[in-house]
C-alpha cells in the first residue's frame, strides 16, 4: 500500500555477480517499485550493490567482525521513518481497522489457518463478533484488520519518530523531571524544536527511546 514500506536485506559473501540481463535496468525497476534495499558485505564491497543501496535509499556496509555483524543486523529491526516522495511527505490516509476486545472464556473461534476450533482465549471482532486467536490479524468473516492499541502506537512511533532536540547551554530546570542542574552534572539542556521546552540528558533519552513523545507538544495539542 501507499502508506507501507518494502525492504530487502542482502547479505553477500561473493566477490562477483552473474547477471542474466542488464543489471542496471533491474536496479531501476527496484527503485521504481520503492523497494528499500540494504546490503551487508561479508567480504569485499561490490560497486553494483552499492549502487543498488544508493538508488533505493538503503544502507551498505562491509563487515569487520562478528560483533559488527550483530550490530548491522540489529539496525534493521526498527522500521525506517517515512521518506519523502516526489519532494513531499507521504500523505496520511484513513485505514479501516478494528480494536477487538479480549475474552478469556472457552468458546468457538477461528485459529490462524481459518479453521474453527475451541479457544481458551479469543479476540472478538467489533464488526461481526467473530472470534479469532491472535492480533494483529484479519477477521475471517468480514476481512476487517484487527489490531491492538499498542500495535498502532508502535507503528506510529517508527514511521514518525520524535525529532532530535537542539542543545542549549542553559542551567534552567528540566521541563520533564523539574530538577535544576547541579555543579557536578552536565549543564546542557535539550530543547524541543516545536514547543521549545528544555529537558535534561536523562529525560531527552527517555523521550526518544521509550516515550517517543514530547510532553510539551502533547500538552499544547501539537
Amino acid at each position: 500500500p501507499e502508506w507501507g514500506h518494502r525492504e530487502a536485506l542482502i547479505i553477500y559473501a561473493s566477490n562477483c555477480t552473474k547477471d542474466p540481463g542488464d543489471i542496471f535496468a533491474t536496479l531501476d525497476k527496484v527503485r521504481q517499485q520503492r523497494i528499500r534495499s540494504s546490503v551487508i558485505h561479508v567480504s569485499a564491497e561490490l560497486n553494483v550493490l552499492r549502487c543498488l543501496s544508493e538508488k533505493t535509499g538503503g544502507g551498505c556496509s562491509v563487515l569487520t567482525s562478528v560483533e559488527h555483524l550483530k550490530q548491522s543486523l540489529n539496525s534493521f529491526l526498527i522500521p525506517p521513518p517515512s521518506s519523502r516522495e516526489n519532494g513531499s511527505l507521504l500523505r496520511a490516509e484513513m485505514v479501516e481497522m478494528g480494536l477487538p476486545r479480549r475474552e478469556d472464556e472457552r468458546c468457538l473461534g477461528y485459529d490462524g489457518s481459518s479453521r474453527l476450533r475451541c479457544l481458551s482465549r479469543s479476540f472478538v471482532c467489533p464488526r461481526c463478533d467473530t472470534r479469532t486467536t491472535d492480533v494483529p490479524s484479519v477477521c475471517t468473516v468480514c476481512s476487517l484488520p484487527l489490531v491492538s492499541a499498542p500495535h498502532l502506537a508502535q507503528s506510529y512511533h517508527h514511521l514518525f519518530p520524535l525529532p532530535a532536540f537542539e542543545v542549549y547551554p542553559n542551567s534552567s530546570s528540566c521541563s520533564g523531571c523539574c530538577i535544576t542542574t547541579s555543579n557536578d552534572a552536565p549543564s546542557e539542556r535539550y530543547g524541543c524544536p516545536s514547543c521549545l521546552q528544555l529537558f535534561c540528558l536523562e529525560c531527552n533519552l527517555f523521550l526518544h527511546e521509550t516515550l517517543h513523545n514530547c510532553p510539551g507538544c502533547v500538552d499544547a495539542g501539537m
